[in-house]
């Protein structure tokens, strides 16, 4: 799996134009995304009967799906939504530490799983506020650069 990430920082001075201003705003906030999961499978084809069309049938309605669910990691990775891909991905990782830092203390003794206990609970508060907060500075981000656009104002980053 490949993450792709991609953040649009050209500016276009289009103020000739109200609409080409708008879509070039949106095309800002829309068009920003982090970590997209990019999934290239292959496909094992044994014995394989049929005329050439047919084979290539297979293949393009195979990699059709494969496209859809590759543009829909894309579209779920936009920092306008606040890239539920990443939120979804950050407490789940809290949450598999809240079940195996216990777990994992427990099978060296009740003290360790106490400890595992507080270490999984800390561990787990803080992914799903780390995740909360980075969606909404997304979400945030994503307005912002919409909107200089809008208003003429170039945001550089470092």
């Amino acid at each position: 799996m490949v993450g792709l990430t991609f953040k649009n920082l050209q500016y276009e001075n289009n103020d000739a134009f109200v609409f080409a201003l708008l879509k070039n705003a949106l095309g800002k906030a829309l068009a920003n995304f982090d970590k997209a999961p990019i999934k290239l499978r292959g496909i094992d084809l044994r014995s394989v009967y049929g005329t050439k069309d047919q084979v290539f049938g297979t293949l393009t309605e195979r990699y059709k799906e494969l496209a859809k669910e590759t543009m829909m990691g894309v579209v779920l990775s936009s920092n306008i939504i606040g890239n539920p891909v990443k939120f979804f991905d950050r407490i789940s990782n809290g949450f598999n530490d809240l079940v195996d830092k216990p777990v994992q203390g427990f099978l060296e003794g009740p003290m360790e799983g106490g400890i595992g206990i507080i270490a999984g609970a800390g561990s787990f508060a803080a992914k799903t506020v780390g995740a909360t907060f980075s969606s909404l500075h997304n979400i945030a981000d994503s307005l912002a650069n919409g909107l200089s656009t809008l208003s003429g104002v170039r945001i550089h980053y470092k």
